[in-house]
């Protein structure tokens, strides 16, 4: 059994639901999930974004006063501290707080992946999210 993306949700509770199951019809070899989504979608897409920028700016070219911009709300959004709390190794011994989703805010000022998405497709309108390093106009 294979996904990708969202299939990060769904894909181990298919599979268990297989391993589980008194029929000795359903055989499951494996599974495999490519990008997936495996916890929150906050924590996982919006906190990571900034040194994600930082680490590829190479092959991105914001400037620097977007990259200014993204850091600051990085730290206006409680992304850096989640960052530098959570995200270490070797990590806490507490449960990881859950950060509120940036739909559920007044305004989507803290959806550091649509912000920076938006900003990549000005500077490079062929990007491709799934091979970064690709700048083909095919």
């Amino acid at each position: 059994m294979t996904g990708e993306s969202y299939a990060g949700y769904y894909v181990p509770y298919i599979a268990d639901a297989f391993i589980t199951a008194d029929d000795p019809d359903m055989p499951l070899a494996g599974i495999a999930i490519n990008d997936p989504i495996i916890g929150d979608g906050t924590n996982q897409q919006m906190v990571v974004q900034v040194p994600y920028v930082e680490y590829w700016q190479n092959l991105l070219y914001l400037n620097d006063s977007f990259i200014e911009r993204i850091r600051a709300r990085q730290d206006e959004c409680g992304y850096s501290d989640y960052l530098n709390t959570y995200l270490t190794y070797p990590p806490p011994q507490l449960p990881f707080p859950t950060l509120t989703e940036p739909s559920r805010r007044n305004n989507y000022s803290c959806d550091q992946f649509d912000s920076i998405y938006e900003a990549i497709l000005e500077v490079n309108p062929c990007f491709n999210i799934y091979h970064i390093s690709a700048w083909s106009l095919e």
